[in-house]
């Protein structure tokens, strides 16, 4: 991330070393150019080293899917996350990031390489950066939804029979 004069923009992060866990995000920065920033999210191998957005209300869900971090129409839109439910509670076990698969190798293209069980067991973690901490998230099951399926919805409690039964 680098801020010129008036000008901000938002880059890849940079890593202090070959840690994944030991990188630093210039939030000031970024927050600066979009305040619907929520983290940042980087797979090692893969394209994908984007900024998430997370509208603030839940009727704004589909702008990212047109719009890119700056607020400009793009077709390929940003990485986002669905506003945040009321009483969701839970959240960090079940996560929706949603991008498009774009035929030019940007966005979520390179998730495709999933299909590869010999790329997962080399690349198993997601990188959530966060202003106040970074998480390591396994892959657990890599796979194309539509906005119908109940893995989307997630309509089960964490912890539940029926909750475990969608994972298997």
């Amino acid at each position: 991330e680098e801020t010129s004069g008036e000008t901000v923009s938002v880059e890849s992060g940079w890593m202090q070393s070959s840690d994944p866990m030991k990188r630093v995000i210039n939030w000031d920065g970024i927050l600066a150019v979009n305040k619907d920033i929520k983290c940042w999210i980087y797979i090692p191998e893969t394209n994908i080293d984007y900024p998430v957005l997370q509208p603030s209300t839940w009727s704004e869900n589909q702008y990212y899917l047109k719009h890119d971090v700056y607020g400009n129409s793009s077709s390929a839109g940003s990485i986002y996350m669905p506003a945040e439910v009321e009483g969701f509670e839970d959240r960090d076990v079940h996560q929706i990031i949603i991008g498009h698969n774009m035929r030019n190798g940007s966005m979520f293209s390179s998730l495709i390489n999933y299909k590869d069980k010999g790329f997962w067991e080399v690349t198993p973690y997601i990188y959530l950066y966060y202003p106040d901490r970074t998480e390591k998230w396994m892959i657990y099951s890599p796979y194309h939804t539509k906005q119908s399926d109940d893995i989307y919805n997630m309509p089960y409690e964490a912890g539940t029979v029926l909750y475990q039964n969608l994972l298997n």
